[in-house]
């Protein structure tokens, strides 16, 4: 450092040494500085650093998301391939600060640029889901399903999902119930290869839970939800 002060690869090279050792000031101050040093406004793996630095050591979520937006400008020129870490960290940082649904928005853009997710993407974008006002428990479900494709088992999104079949359920037979006529339901009996008039229960109300109930034993729900997409296009599940 002594011999190179205007080098700002030891700059960051530092930074990382004085993460490993939980100095996080330090880190900061020489993160800025191999920032402050670099030729073209920053490289993306210094911006980058410092928003996980802020977001997950020094809990000011609201500077992370500062330098993840930087870091988003550097990786358009730099770091193509990488571009999805920015955005994640950045949705990490606004689901910390409640701001939901730009959380959403920020989730759904890291697995739009990553190509399919992974577990704890998938598993938070359920929990924003499941947290914003209103609520879309029925995308919750699907994002902690998600979750559970990629990583069987996954603890969180397993605890998630459990936890939310209750009120999964209960929304979903009040929507169908709603939104669906006797005509609509038969035809989403048919699309899902459920015999209508052997479905249990009195009414087409005690019908639809049924059904739900009889789609729940065989792993099915995600099944049910596209069909009602594809029986009522255009109304939004809840």
């Amino acid at each position: 450092m002594q011999r190179f002060p205007d080098y700002w690869i030891l700059w960051h090279d530092k930074a990382l040494f004085e993460r490993t050792l939980n100095q996080k000031d330090d880190a900061a101050v020489s993160y800025q500085k191999a920032i402050d040093l670099h030729y073209e406004d920053g490289w993306f793996w210094s911006w980058q650093d410092l928003g996980d630095l802020y977001n997950e050591g020094l809990k000011d979520f609201a500077r992370s998301i500062e330098f993840y937006n930087r870091a988003i400008e550097r990786a358009a020129a730099e770091e193509k391939g990488h571009e999805w870490r920015a955005w994640h960290g950045r949705a990490n940082a606004l689901r910390r600060l409640k701001k939901y649904d730009k959380a959403i928005e920020a989730y759904d853009k890291t697995i739009e640029l990553h190509g399919e997710g992974f577990p704890w993407c998938w598993y938070a974008l359920g929990d924003c889901h499941q947290q914003k006002k209103p609520s879309s428990l029925v995308r919750a479900f699907e994002c902690y399903c998600r979750s559970l494709d990629l990583e069987a088992g996954y603890e969180r999104a397993q605890e998630a999902r459990d936890a939310l079949l209750v009120d999964f359920k209960r929304v979903l037979h009040q929507h169908l119930d709603a939104h669906l006529n006797l005509d609509r339901f038969r035809t989403l009996c048919f699309y899902l290869d459920v015999d209508y008039d052997s479905l249990p229960g009195e009414g087409k109300s005690g019908k639809v839970r049924e059904l739900i109930l009889h789609l729940q034993v065989r792993d099915q729900l995600l099944r049910l939800i596209e069909q009602v997409r594809r029986v009522l296009p255009g109304i939004e599940l809840p």
